[in-house]
């Protein structure tokens, strides 16, 4: 035999642990690239995922009772042959189904998210069962070799293996070859896999042993898993994946919200799941269950005192390092559960993992639906922790009721000392409102001019000009006169605000997050007045998806993209194929006004412009009032160049007042003038013939950038 049986499923098992994971981040890219950055989508993507797992699961370990080892391992290779032919054909399928939408555009925004959810389950629920067939199918192929003998734990361990590496693989690889290229790659560890797969059985082809269907089993054991085993196994993994969810919120104040602080927070959750399961496999007696059993509330309770940490930039690691204990216990208790209620069993095993991942489905659907947006953060996790107590005493039945009131008793004390820490929805709370919805939690903080919106402690904007501007500029430098007006992202509403000045017929705000417009009358005392213009519409969606759904054209698109540039998903709003929708979108004469905050980052503002330029003939740039960041005005006609006179002029009486506002004691020549500061655009592409390639869709160079961040510390000098 070339290499041990065991060696042989560890190194599948991380192959296929680092495609796995790539392939839910990588198809998700692809999915909302089409269908829009909106939580029900992305939802729906998730959860798809884990119910082709428990499907492809559950049906593997009934087939498996009448396999042979042999036939148990040729249909992994072709399994694994299978999954590497769907996963490199979803981009194919997902365009076929984009297309297929296209033709039903005018669906109302409900039914339209029903079709766009079938396209996903269609194009994803085969590859999904086929991964979830893996497992079984390999525990049939141990369990010839190795009986009772935390086969279940091994695969396990590798599989976290393999999904620890795939935190890092695909971020790595979009960066250097973009999405595509990197799922092209990603299915060649499938294609790996299969060679393996194939290579062990050639080498295994004179054991006769093989092709008995009979199990291997030393000793009788019973034949099904008891209600208290599959129970546990529910609820442990409904608290694990909806954790998951409410620590990407907790912790967004401190590890901001970009592609790298949520693989820092997977990371971690990874790391201790791995020093669990090689804990469990070194050690597994029932005194340690028990003892793991009873800490693990206690442990989940930590994670609401750490948040407090948000205030502390000295120790705000620690929030993050919180989650290492529960996730210790989590990786050592899932596979001692599942081995010792299966005996090693393929079939019983899928059976309980199916349990599992029942849980892991419905888990963050309902705390992303109905736990986090009515209850929050900190009522959240302690009823998670609740949830872990009621796990633990039907795990723990034959304990005496003495015992259980005692760690029921401890459980509340700790739940309402827990009630008196202050997260940062608790301080923004008290310094302003906070409003939830399926989004995050939106706060409007501050007093005066230092008013602030922040999304999951993320800050979005504070009161000034330069949002006033977003629709002055365009509307000012408009050779026509405009009549429709669409605004992507709201923010304060600074801009929808400034939009009502101007004669328009229409104006549309698109904006993704209904929290958002709730907090508009703490910024502005005239908000409802601007809400009940007749001309006025808010529509609640995705901007992207909202064009891609709306024929409608437009004179003036502005786009303010939420803050940081580098946050997961907005690149969507800055690529090339956004651009090319928005060009589409506009009416002759049309003008594009598009905001970068960030205009000292030349290698990144070079591609936006890059994707700006591939549809739009004519740019002007200006520097921003405040000096810091650049509007963009781009036009497939000739953008006419103003005096400050000629700007002053062009704006009416109601837009002259309000770009006053700011600004006491300022006179209105000099803040138009201030806002005219016009950038010459070869101060950022120097050579017009050599342009930089342009962001993306498939390349996203403002979401991916960590190659780029480390070779400009090593050579300061270069872009």
């Amino acid at each position: 035999m070339i290499f041990k049986p065991r060696i042989f499923a560890f190194i599948c098992f991380i192959l296929s642990g680092v495609a796995s994971v790539s392939y839910q981040l990588l198809w998700l890219r692809d999915a909302i690239s089409r269908f829009g950055v909106i939580t029900p989508v992305i939802s729906v993507l998730l959860s798809i995922f884990m119910l082709g797992l428990a499907i492809g699961t559950y049906a593997a370990g009934q087939l498996t009772q009448h396999l042979s080892t042999r036939k148990a391992l040729l249909y992994y290779a072709l399994i694994e042959l299978g999954i590497s032919t769907l996963a490199i054909n979803t981009p194919h399928l997902f365009d076929i189904g984009y297309n297929f939408l296209l033709g039903y555009a005018s669906l109302e925004s409900t039914q339209y998210l029903v079709v766009c959810s079938l396209i996903i389950a269609t194009t994803l629920l085969p590859a999904c069962i086929l991964i979830g067939t893996t497992l079984p199918l390999m525990m049939k192929i141990l369990e010839h070799y190795y009986q009772n003998q935390k086969n279940f734990g091994v695969l396990y361990f590798a599989n976290l293996i393999g999904a620890l590496i795939g935190c890092v693989f695909p971020l790595i690889l979009i960066e250097v070859v973009g999405v595509h290229a990197t799922l092209q790659i990603t299915t060649l560890l499938n294609l790996s896999t299969c060679l393996i797969a194939s290579i062990f059985l050639y080498a295994t082809h004179r054991d006769a042993t093989l092709t008995d269907l009979k199990s291997p089993t030393t000793a009788q054991t019973p034949d099904y898993i008891a209600t208290k085993y599959k129970a546990f196994l529910f609820l442990t993994g409904f608290v694990a994946i909806g954790s998951e969810l409410l620590w990407v919120k907790a912790f967004t104040p401190v590890t901001s919200s970009n592609v790298y602080a949520f693989a820092i927070v997977l990371g971690t959750y990874l790391c201790a799941n791995i020093a669990g399961n090689s804990f469990y496999l070194r050690t597994a007696s029932d005194l340690t269950r028990v003892k793991a059993l009873l800490l693990m509330p206690f442990c989940a309770l930590l994670i609401v005192f750490a948040t407090v940490m948000w205030a502390l930039s000295n120790f705000s690691f620690l929030m993050v390092a919180s989650i290492i204990p529960l996730s210790f216990l989590f990786g050592y208790l899932t596979p001692h559960i599942i081995d010792k209620s299966c005996n090693g069993k393929p079939h019983l095993t899928a059976q309980a993992y199916t349990y599992n991942f029942a849980g892991c489905i419905l888990g963050p659907l309902c705390t992303g639906y109905i736990l986090f947006p009515l209850l929050g953060l900190k009522l959240s996790f302690i009823i998670h922790a609740a949830i872990l107590v009621l796990a633990v005493l039907l795990l723990l039945s034959n304990v005496r009721k003495s015992n259980k009131l005692i760690f029921c008793t401890l459980f509340l004390m700790l739940s309402v000392s827990s009630l008196a820490t202050v997260n940062y929805e608790d301080y923004a709370r008290k310094n302003g409102v906070v409003y939830r919805d399926r989004i995050g939690y939106v706060a409007a903080t501050g007093e005066g001019m230092k008013k602030q919106l922040t999304v999951n402690g993320i800050g979005m904007t504070s009161l000034t000009t330069i949002t006033k501007n977003m629709v002055n500029l365009p509307a000012a430098y408009h050779t026509k006169t405009p009549n429709k007006i669409l605004i992507i992202c709201m923010g304060m509403g600074t801009t929808l605000r400034s939009a009502t000045n101007w004669p328009f017929n229409s104006i549309t705000m698109v904006e993704l997050s209904s929290a958002v417009i709730k907090t508009f009358p703490y910024f502005h005392h005239n908000a409802q007045a601007v809400l009940d213009d007749k001309r006025v519409k808010i529509v609640i969606d995705d901007g992207r998806r909202f064009l891609t759904r709306n024929k409608e054209k437009y004179d003036i698109i502005t786009l303010d993209p939420p803050p940081p540039m580098e946050a997961s998903g907005s690149g969507l709003l800055y690529s090339t194929d956004f651009m090319a929708l928005i060009a589409a979108r506009l009416n002759e004469g049309g003008i594009l006004a598009n905001w970068i905050p960030n205009h000292g980052n030349t290698f990144l503002t070079q591609r936006i412009l890059a994707a700006m330029m591939a549809h739009f003939k004519y740019i002007k740039i200006f520097k921003s009032i405040e000096g810091w960041g650049i509007h963009i005005l781009a036009s497939n006609n000739p953008i006419p160049s103003l005096t400050t006179q000629q700007y002053i002029d062009k704006l009416p009486a109601r837009a002259k007042t309000d770009l006053m506002e700011y600004h006491r004691g300022v006179s209105l020549d000099s803040i138009a003038q201030n806002s005219l500061h016009e950038v010459n655009l070869k101060n950022f592409i120097p050579d017009l013939e050599k342009m930089p390639p342009p962001l993306s869709d498939d390349r996203l160079y403002n979401e991916f950038y960590l190659l780029h961040r480390i070779r400009t510390f090593l050579r300061p000098t270069s872009q």
